[in-house]
């Protein structure tokens, strides 16, 4: 998009060896002739390729567990070891259940 004949946002991409997403630097027009840069990075599991986790531009994250059938089986917030898991009675109802989990635990 351009405004007042500037670029008002631009972003750039940076991908690992496998050509996956791994950082996303955004730079936002803010005002005349001042800018913010955002910047959100990807992490992936080093054996499967799973997206681990997502870093924020507010400093927060979230990571996923998954199943041994590679199925996100939950989310979670590295800062606080809040867990929301993904709760399914029936195919078509999923919902969220949270609760303080400690980092490492599987669900």
């Amino acid at each position: 998009m351009i405004a007042n004949g500037a670029p008002e946002r631009s972003q750039t991409y940076i991908y690992d060896d496998l050509a996956r997403l791994i950082e996303t630097d955004t730079t936002q027009q803010i005002g005349p002739g001042s800018t913010r840069s955002y910047v959100e990075t990807i992490a992936y599991d080093t054996y499967y390729g799973w997206p681990k986790s997502i870093g924020y531009p507010n400093g927060e994250g979230v990571g996923t567990y998954y199943s041994k059938y590679g199925q996100p089986i939950a989310n979670f917030n590295p800062g606080d070891t809040t867990a929301c898991v993904w709760v399914s009675p029936r195919r078509s109802l999923v919902r969220l259940r949270c609760s303080p989990m400690v980092c490492g635990d599987s669900a």
